[in-house]
């Protein structure tokens, strides 16, 4: 899926949103990579496109808000 990747020219936008039911926010990302049809889907390849250094907002389902933040550590990152 060609993704137009707009925001690689401006250092600024680092800012994604995690929606999720998940309990366990911030310990990693989870998203499926392909759609129940099984095709790739805009919003589930995005995942991605996130780097180390990268802010993630995150959107709980249950709260209906936005209840942490996260800063992108890296792949398999372990936590500290």
């Amino acid at each position: 899926m060609a993704i137009n990747r707009w925001w690689d020219a401006d250092a600024f936008e680092i800012y994604w949103l995690e929606t999720t039911e998940r309990d366990d926010i911030g310990v990693d990302l989870h998203a499926p990579q392909l759609n129940d049809q099984g095709a790739e889907h805009h919003g589930y390849s995005q995942i991605n496109e996130i780097r180390p250094g990268d802010v993630v907002l995150h959107y709980h389902k249950g709260s209906s808000a936005i209840i942490g933040w996260s800063r992108v550590r890296g792949e398999d990152s372990p936590l500290p």
